[in-house]
């Protein structure tokens, strides 16, 4: 059976007058990525450490590092050289390839000492 503007559940004459304007797709757009949005998991007190200590190391030796930056709605990993470690401002300064950048200390889930 076709639907025609007489079936129930239908309304076949304003079906072709439906849109969406821009407003409406970026509010749709912002409550999808809330959806995805993630909480900073929080890291006990041995975890802490040893993340600290890794960075001290890789500082110490001139190790390069690899490093998992939290973001709510998706981490990224950052390769670099420990430059400074500022543990009053819980800071550290990282040159990657291209940059010179802070990272907040609690921001960080992760530590890899890179070989070289």
């Amino acid at each position: 059976m076709k639907p025609n503007k007489l079936t129930p559940g239908h309304n076949m004459r304003w079906e072709a007058s439906r849109m969406m304007l821009p407003e409406h797709k970026e509010v749709i757009r912002r409550q999808r990525q809330e959806l995805n949005k993630k909480t900073k998991p929080i890291l006990d007190e041995q975890e802490l450490d040893r993340l600290a200590g890794l960075l001290h190391d890789a500082l110490e030796y001139d190790i390069a590092v690899k490093i998992e930056i939290f973001h709510p709605y998706e981490n990224r990993w950052l390769t670099g050289q420990v430059e400074k470690i500022a543990p009053g401002q819980k800071q550290m300064q990282i040159i990657t390839e291209n940059s010179l950048q802070w990272i907040t200390m609690d921001d960080i889930l992760e530590v890899l000492l890179q070989e070289k």
